[in-house]
């Protein structure tokens, strides 16, 4: 986009390019999560649920999840958290407030160990996730997931056995201490992306400006050769300028010198008359009598 373009794009309209541009880079995220009950390993699917994943991404690189509880753990199905509050009703987007679902037939509540995202209706995400304990195929086109466990599914069977209480909250604290971001293609990836654009414009413009350049000095010789055709040519011979049309015939020999061919045999001929040596004829005798007769 322009400069012009940019300015007039609203913000949502700056992160549908940006998230855009995330799936055309195919890059992933990859987390890990210290938990009071060992550590989770999470790739973050940047490739194919772009917006989904900066939330996540963003919120753990501010340290937002660092002491929150998973408040709700119920066995053969699920573990929920990322509520500061600690309720399940709390929480908010990295942007603030809510943003929308992000569906792709590529990520379903496929198998245990699947990232998703909690919320309370239609286009209500926040901050709060959930980690699946097994297939939960009933929540494809509800929950948008955008990421898995890669590494700790020991983690995943010590808290599912986690004895619960009253709306299946552990009794016992299940907590995440810290949140490490390994990789995020929003901090390094496509800032680099952008910086090899910005360059690609201004080598483009570096180079239009040079053709315009070069077309103008083109049209400032032919407009002299029509105004002025034989100082032109003149100004050729003295000077070689080496652009316009014969910009790539060099000159010849007798074009170096001031009269060319014709001056040069000219010359020679003077040189041969200077120079000539007289022809003396020997003086013929004449002969007395007739001869011989035989000669007529």
């Amino acid at each position: 986009a322009t400069k012009i373009e940019e300015k007039a794009m609203t913000s949502k309209e700056k992160n549908l390019e940006r998230w855009s541009i995330m799936r055309s880079l195919g890059k992933k995220g990859y987390v890990q999560m210290k938990t009071s009950h060992g550590d989770l390993n999470l790739e973050i699917r940047c490739d194919i649920a772009p917006a989904t994943s900066e939330n996540f991404l963003t919120l753990c690189s501010r340290g937002y999840y660092n002491g929150i509880k998973f408040h709700r753990v119920i066995k053969n199905f699920m573990m929920q958290g990322g509520d500061p509050t600690g309720t399940g009703k709390g929480g908010e987007s990295c942007w603030g407030g809510k943003f929308d679902d992000e569906f792709d037939v590529r990520l379903r509540h496929s198998g245990r160990g699947m990232l998703s995202m909690a919320n309370s209706g239609t286009n209500t995400n926040g901050s709060q996730f959930f980690i699946t304990f097994k297939s939960c195929t009933h929540l494809d086109n509800k929950h948008a997931v955008f990421g898995s466990v890669v590494g700790g599914l020991q983690t995943l069977d010590k808290v599912e056995k986690v004895p619960v209480g009253a709306e299946d909250r552990p009794k016992e604290e299940v907590v995440i201490l810290e949140v490490v971001v390994f990789v995020n293609p929003y901090e390094n990836d496509l800032p680099a992306y952008f910086e090899e654009q910005k360059q690609k414009e201004k080598d483009q413009e570096l180079e239009k400006a040079k053709l315009k350049k070069q077309e103008q000095e083109d049209k400032e010789e032919i407009r002299g050769w029509y105004t002025n055709p034989a100082a032109q040519a003149v100004s050729k011979k003295e000077v070689h300028k080496s652009s316009g049309v014969g910009r790539y015939i060099a000159p010849t020999a007798y074009d170096r010198k001031e009269g060319g061919v014709e001056e040069k045999q000219a010359q020679d001929e003077d040189d041969i008359w200077a120079n000539a040596v007289p022809v003396v004829k020997p003086k013929i005798q004449p002969k007395s009598g007739f001869g011989n007769f035989s000669n007529w």
